[in-house]
This record gives structure tokens, sequence and C-alpha cells, in this order.
């Protein structure tokens, strides 16, 4: 697939539906994996659209295994300009726990998902740390809390 594929599905979308407002501020949650970042990629793209007025940053949420590597995935960010946050955590040694761990002993994915979920949600609320072209470096929480619950009414 091409990325002018996905580029015209997130118009058609956002033409469609109103997805993306003007001065909206879009965190995506990356994962390093290929569907976050090309998300990322994508939407970076998609703000060079005429009457695409959005800011964008990239949350990755480093849950402290030892062996993840960051290099693949902050040099393809710095190459392709794309805003990335690591929020570093000590998400794993709670995992490992053996209260929370599975019958079997294996690490529970959802409660991963959990206090995963829990930091995209304090780096919201705490307002996202990024470096943005107009001078501002960081995302107001009310202005992007609709990423987790939906858009406020005004």
């Amino acid at each position: 697939m091409k990325i002018q594929t996905i580029l015209r599905g997130i118009r058609q979308a956002d033409n469609r539906f109103g997805l993306i407002r003007p001065g909206d501020k879009i965190a995506v949650a990356v994962s390093g994996g290929k569907d976050s970042m090309l998300l990322l990629t994508a939407l970076r793209q998609y703000q060079k659209f005429p009457h695409t007025d959005f800011e964008l940053v990239g949350i990755h949420v480093d849950v402290g295994f030892e062996e993840f590597d960051h290099d693949l995935m902050t040099g393809y960010c710095r190459d392709h300009d794309l805003p990335l946050q690591i929020e570093k955590t000590r998400i794993f040694p709670i995992l490992e726990l053996d209260k929370n761990r599975g019958t079997q002993g294996q690490i529970q994915c959802s409660l991963c998902s959990k206090l995963k979920k829990g930091v995209l949600v304090v780096c919201i609320a705490k307002g996202a740390r990024m470096e943005i072209p107009n001078g501002n470096s960081y995302f107001n929480a009310g202005d992007i809390v609709y990423v987790v619950t939906g858009r406020e009414k005004t």
C-alpha cells in the first residue's frame, strides 16, 4: 500500500466527519511498530495539505524493558521531522511482581496496557512536551484531552 492511499483515506474521513479542526493538537501513541509509525508519518504528511492546521506529537511510553532499543524509532523520527516524546516509566518492575502475574506466571498484557494508557493520560494532562515551530513548547491539557475523552463541547 502506498502512502498516497493512506493520505487519501485520512483526507476523505476528515472531510466527511470533520475529525481534525483548525488548531487541534493530536497526540499519537507510538510503539515503534509499523502501524503507529505509519500513522504518525501519514499525519505529518497530512499537515502539508491545504486547509489543515493542526499540531502533532508522537508519544512513546517506555515501559522499562531492558532490551528495548529506541535508536531505530528516534532515528526515523529525526530523519523524517516527526515530533516524538519518549516517556520513561518503571512499568516493567510492576508487571514482574508475583501478585501481578497470571496463573501460569506470565506477564499480564491487560495490566501493561492499562498502565501505559494511564501514562498517556498523565502526559496529556501535564502537556505533552514537544517543539513547535511557533515557539511554544507544550500542549495545553484542555486542548488535547479529546484524544482520550472526546472533544469538549463549546
